[in-house]
């Protein structure tokens, strides 16, 4: 009846992309795109599909191009951006996609009241920022570069209890197994029921630190938790191996391997010939 109702081709969009009719939902977008050139959403939406429906990572970059182009100060799509560019290893382009967000929050005068309806968003959006920038900078061997900014996404939000646990490995990558538990335990304190992760990385500092039956009980939660998590299995079967358990200690690393951990084959080829 009106083929320039973008409201619903918007709608209509979004359910083709809900229904994984991702072509045809792209084909709506471009449809937006060419009654209003100047809709940023609409590149958003069409890159967001590309990238995560599509894998056309390229083609997303360009798409969230064209919406920063028509909207600059939009910390969303700087945040898919940054993530795209990474995929790729851009590893400088993603760093600086991830910097703008954190400026932008930086900018903003708590004080004035313009600026104060948009922190909350802005808040969000630069704990993410933070978070994402410390992988990449974990990906470049920038160790205390990513504790750093984990522990910056953490002074934002405290609850934030992935960035504790993934924190956490970056502490054992530095040795500090201690800080490392520490930074685990608090994970698992705040979702205790969504903590399969927290629980494997502290088991595996608790062995770097010779407590092999705390490691244990640590990796059973694990396992209770995620009973297809392959790095629990192995962890476990470390420890057990050390306290003398060999056959349990190969059953956990043959369950590692079946679980397509590759690593898992080197130690069985060494202790379980």
């Amino acid at each position: 009846m009106n083929p320039y109702n973008t409201i619903a081709l918007y709608e209509r969009a979004h359910v083709k992309e809900i229904s994984n009719r991702y072509i045809s939902a792209i084909f709506d977008y471009t449809r937006i795109i060419g009654i209003n050139p100047d809709d940023a959403r609409a590149y958003f939406k069409r890159g967001y599909i590309k990238h995560n429906g599509l894998k056309d990572t390229i083609g997303a970059i360009a798409d969230y191009d064209e919406a920063i182009k028509i909207i600059p100060g939009n910390e969303e799509y700087y945040l898919l951006r940054g993530n795209a560019k990474h995929s790729l290893n851009d590893y400088l382009g993603a760093i600086a996609d991830f910097t703008a967000i954190i400026d932008l929050f930086d900018s903003l005068d708590p004080e004035d009241p313009d600026d104060k309806e948009e922190m909350e968003d802005s808040e969000y959006y630069s704990e993410m920022a933070y978070y994402d920038r410390a992988f990449v900078k974990k990906d470049l061997l920038d160790y205390e570069g990513a504790i750093a900014d984990y522990s910056a996404a953490i002074k934002l939000d405290s609850d934030f209890f992935f960035a504790y646990s993934d924190r956490a490995k970056v502490k054992i990558l530095l040795k500090d197994f201690a800080g490392a538990i520490d930074d685990c335990t608090i994970s698992i304190s705040i979702r205790p029921n969504e903590s399969s992760d927290a629980y494997t990385i502290r088991g595996k500092a608790k062995i770097e630190l010779k407590d092999y039956k705390g490691a244990i009980t640590d990796l059973n939660k694990a396992i209770k938790l995620d009973p297809k998590l392959a790095e629990a299995y192995y962890n476990r079967g470390l420890a057990k191996i050390q306290l003398g358990r060999k056959k349990s200690g190969g059953e956990d690393l043959n369950k590692a391997k079946d679980l397509e951990l590759e690593k898992a084959n080197e130690v069985i080829k060494e202790y379980c010939q």
